[in-house]
């Protein structure tokens, strides 16, 4: 009986340490697979937290960039806020989208934190539950002596531990879902993100463009800002010529009107004295006639008859016709004679008489301007500068750069120790010192085709044909003035100067001297000469630069009447 007991006891014990050991391998084999499980969650949480961290760098990168998008379309906001209003507001659409997606991005990154949260929790109870599963395997372990009398318990504990572990399948699962899901919204995520990268580099480029076109149009404007600016001051420049011809002309013609009412006095006292004189001449002719009337009587009364000739009407109207006629054609021919003389008086004595001096040959060149100089005289030159010549016909120096320029000179004056000439390369006057060849300072000519230039000892004069007006430049250190003349008999001026209060110009094969009186030019004397292209006159000497077609030539005169001149 005790054997049999024994072993039905020695049975329940084996069969009840079989038990005990499937259930350690059950529990062995839940515990490897909630390792791999947990090794296969701490992986995905370290992907996860990677894409997190790389997810942060990019919207970081997003925030910069889109930062540094605002500022630059602030800037291009207050630089161009009311000539590129289109493209504002296409800068404040893009704007716009991307503070959108700003928000986007922002909400799936709080999104992300909160199921990160929940993914930690999910992971910190696993952890404590499986901590606790550790410790009862420890305690079970210890418990291995004691597991005889602790089988009931034990029984309990299976079904205890086979439900915590459907309850921790259950979670695994609910976690490896969860795990799916966020993976699968990372995924959308980065989708998201490549769509939106796409997006931010469209704006680039759009922004791109717009700054190119921002700068096309900053460039036009500029460009048409200059021209509007050249084109103001041209027509201020020509509204100002304007302005001072009509006030010149308006003081003209006052001048004009008061000489005309003056003349128009001096006809109507001319009148009034001629019909005096008629008046007189009636009442001696009346008288005479009384006086033959009354001898007529006379004689009748004393019974003399006169002869038929001395009577008849006839005879003695046609002998006072004969003797009016004999003293009007003496009357004429005095006064023709008399205004000869007097007209030949005046014209000799307003031209200039010359005697050839000397003339001195010119190397070759186009030579266009010959003013005194020191002991000597100053020629200048189309292409070759000045030229410096003595009193005895020396070279003795040469000037063709003046401070770096090339001057194209067609005239030139003398004034205050200084040379003015006029530079067609640039339609300019040029102040030059003749010592070094420096350009002191220079002016833009008031006219399009400039002809001449002479110095008065306060004021440059220059003429122009295109507008036909001669150009007073008055200077004060600089030119501060222009004032224009019509002189109507002067159509163009190869070359001027002023001699006196004489203007005196060589034109189109003619010498023409102008008074200038009472701010206005009346014409003095004309005169033709040969080949002059300019001259000076210096006291008794005038000097002529001439081209005879083949060379040049200085001719040297002697002026006989030149005080009157002055």
């Amino acid at each position: 009986m005790e054997n049999s007991h024994s072993t039905k006891s020695h049975a329940q014990y084996v069969s009840a340490e079989s038990d005990i050991l499937s259930s350690l391998i059950a529990r062995q084999s839940s515990a490897e697979t909630i390792r791999y499980l947990q090794d296969k969650i701490d992986r995905a949480a370290l992907e996860h937290q990677t894409a997190l961290r790389n997810k942060d760098a990019i919207i970081k990168d997003l925030n910069k960039q889109i930062a540094s998008m605002k500022e630059h379309v602030k800037e291009l906001k207050a630089k161009y806020d009311e000539a590129l209003e289109d493209s504002l507001k296409e800068q404040l659409l893009s704007k716009v989208k991307v503070e959108e997606a700003s928000n986007l991005i922002k909400e799936q990154k709080l999104r992300h934190q909160r199921e990160l949260k929940l993914i930690s929790e999910l992971l910190e109870r696993s952890k404590s539950e499986i901590l606790a599963l550790s410790s009862k395997l420890e305690n079970e372990r210890k418990e291995k002596e004691n597991l005889k009398l602790k089988i009931q318990a034990l029984e309990l504990q299976k079904a205890d531990l086979a439900d915590k572990t459907a309850l921790l399948e259950n979670n695994i699962s609910q976690s490896k879902k969860a795990v799916e899901e966020t993976l699968g919204n990372l995924l959308e995520e980065r989708k998201k993100g490549a769509e939106l990268s796409k997006k931010v580099n469209e704006l680039e480029n759009k922004i791109s463009s717009l700054n190119k076109e921002l700068d096309n149009t900053r460039l036009n404007w500029d460009a048409e800002r200059k021209e509007w600016r050249e084109l103001w001051e041209r027509e201020r420049s020509v509204w100002e010529t304007h302005r001072q011809e009509f006030a010149v002309w308006e003081e003209r013609l006052r001048s004009e009107r008061e000489a005309w009412l003056e003349r128009l006095k001096k006809e109507e006292e001319k009148g009034v004295d001629y019909a005096g004189n008629i008046a007189r001449i009636l009442e001696d002719t009346s008288k005479w006639s009384e006086k033959v009337t009354q001898i007529l009587k006379l004689y009748a009364s004393k019974g003399v008859q006169l002869p038929q000739v001395f009577v008849m009407p006839e005879t003695i109207k046609s002998k006072t016709s004969s003797t009016f006629r004999k003293i009007l054609a003496m009357a004429s021919i005095s006064i023709a004679l008399l205004s000869s003389g007097i007209w030949w008086a005046y014209d000799y004595s307003t031209k200039l008489h010359l005697s050839l001096s000397h003339s001195s040959q010119l190397e070759g060149g186009k030579y266009t301007g010959i003013i005194p100089f020191s002991n000597g005289y100053a020629l200048s030159t189309w292409a070759d500068g000045l030229i410096f010549v003595s009193q005895e016909g020396k070279v003795e120096k040469r000037i063709s750069d003046f401070s770096g320029h090339k001057l194209k000179i067609s005239a030139i004056t003398s004034a205050n120790g200084y040379i003015w000439a006029l530079d067609m390369a640039q339609l300019r006057f040029v102040k030059i010192d003749p010592e070094s060849g420096k350009i002191i300072s220079w002016v833009k000519t008031a006219g399009p085709a400039p002809q001449g230039l002479a110095f008065d000892g306060f004021n440059l004069w220059s003429f122009d044909a295109a507008t036909g007006l001669m150009y007073k430049y008055s200077l004060n250190t600089e030119i501060s003035g222009i004032i224009t003349y019509n002189i109507g008999s002067l159509k163009s001026a190869d070359a001027l100067q002023w001699n006196g209060n004489d203007l005196i110009a060589v034109s189109q094969g003619k010498i023409l001297r102008y008074v200038f009186e009472n701010d206005n030019f009346k014409k003095k004397s004309v005169q033709k000469v040969e080949n002059i292209v300019s001259f000076y006159i210096d006291k008794k000497d005038l000097a002529a630069l001439k081209n005879s077609g083949m060379s040049y030539a200085v001719d040297f005169y002697k002026v006989k009447n030149s005080s009157e001149g002055k």
